[in-house]
């Protein structure tokens, strides 16, 4: 059980403006369920008006119940912004919106129909690239357009939320967005860079060949090297923190 996106989307615009009445910054965290697993919109009132996307032949499959999901989730965060746009919020907020993690199974044989043609000739490594990515958009005040195009990872979010602010980062797991990171760590210890795929071994993205790197050249063997080094670290780091709770010991 629990509560419907847009429901949910609605009591927590309400909070918000409960929150500016005192005239400080703020920051909420949101976590929608209604396009996470299973994928049932079961109780969701009026849900022919709100879920338009047609699927055909997919009706009824796991697939065609996380697209009506995802198009439910869709018109959901659209009253959410509207809300927030009716009561004088919108334009002075930074908003973040991430997947959490992938939604349909990699190799579900509808999806793969639904892909195309294209996603038939990607090998593994190139599949598990491609798995690995997650929806994510940035609404900064002010700033339109801008496109990032260099691997980024959750934990990015934290520093660059702070550069967008202005505010001292003084302890970052993570990167900022805007500082050209060139690699990505997921916390099944894999590694992604545009080139690049690790999950115990180093794979190419174009090829799917298993790298050796002791026939690279020493600059590009040192670079594989610094990714494992740092992809381990970041995840030791944030094992500490969950699993020590480092954060409220911190905070006291």
């Amino acid at each position: 059980t629990y509560l419907a996106d847009e429901l949910l989307y609605r009591q927590m615009v309400d909070k918000m403006v409960e929150i500016s009445k005192e005239n400080t910054p703020f920051l909420t965290t949101l976590v929608a369920a209604s396009s996470h697993k299973p994928f049932d919109l079961e109780g969701i009132q009026n849900k022919e008006q709100k879920v338009s996307i047609q699927l055909g032949k997919y009706q009824g499959t796991k697939l065609g119940d996380y697209l009506e999901s995802i198009n439910y989730m869709d018109y959901a965060f659209g009253i959410f912004i509207d809300k927030l746009k009716e009561v004088g919020l919108y334009e002075d907020l930074v908003i973040i919106v991430f997947g959490d993690h992938y939604g349909m199974e990699m190799y579900d044989e509808n999806l793969i129909e639904f892909l195309g043609e294209d996603v038939l000739n990607y090998n593994d490594a190139r599949m598990q690239f491609e798995f690995s990515n997650v929806a994510a958009g940035m609404r900064i005040p002010g700033i339109s357009g801008l496109e990032i195009n260099n691997p980024t990872n959750k934990i990015d979010i934290k520093p660059t939320l702070m550069q967008i602010l202005g505010i001292e980062d003084k302890f970052s797991i993570g990167t900022s967005i805007f500082n050209n990171k060139d690699y990505s760590c997921i916390n099944n210890a894999k590694v992604i860079t545009e080139k690049y795929y690790y999950d115990g071994e180093w794979k190419l993205l174009e090829t799917g060949e298993t790298v050796d790197k002791n026939i690279l050249e020493a600059s590009e063997k040192e670079k594989l090297d610094k990714y494992e080094e740092k992809m381990y670290l970041e995840l030791d780091m944030s094992k500490s923190v969950v699993v020590k709770n480092l954060l409220k010991d911190n905070l006291k």
